[in-house]
């Protein structure tokens, strides 16, 4: 309530999420960490890392991550240290994984329903 009636100053912090796992809605395993104006994200699946500067790029367009390698690894080691501060469990490889089954249940991609 203070921040809106006396308009004072947001703390300076950095904001976390982890998302280890695929949802019905197409998402992708991954997390992120955002401070300031800076945001990394890491795609589990790969490993990719990706930075965004979100005050000049809102719609998260141009990775910086080559450009700022210093600020990836700097934002990348601070999300690995939270998620070790939080026990976050990490996607492990599915011993029953089956590529040929990989659209299954997603049957509009393949034009018809499963069997």
């Amino acid at each position: 309530m203070s921040l809106i009636r006396e308009r004072s100053a947001l703390a300076d912090r950095s904001l976390y999420w982890h998302y280890p796992h695929y949802s019905n809605q197409l998402g992708r395993p991954a997390g992120a960490v955002r401070h300031g104006n800076y945001k990394l994200v890491e795609l589990y699946e790969t490993g990719r890392l990706e930075l965004y500067d979100l005050g000049k790029d809102i719609g998260e367009t141009s990775d910086l991550s080559k450009k700022l390698p210093e600020k990836t690894q700097e934002l990348h080691a601070s999300l690995k240290d939270w998620r070790h501060s939080v026990n976050a469990q990490m996607p492990r490889p599915n011993p029953d994984y089956d590529p040929k089954r990989e659209d299954y249940g997603y049957w509009w991609r393949l034009g018809t329903e499963p069997k």
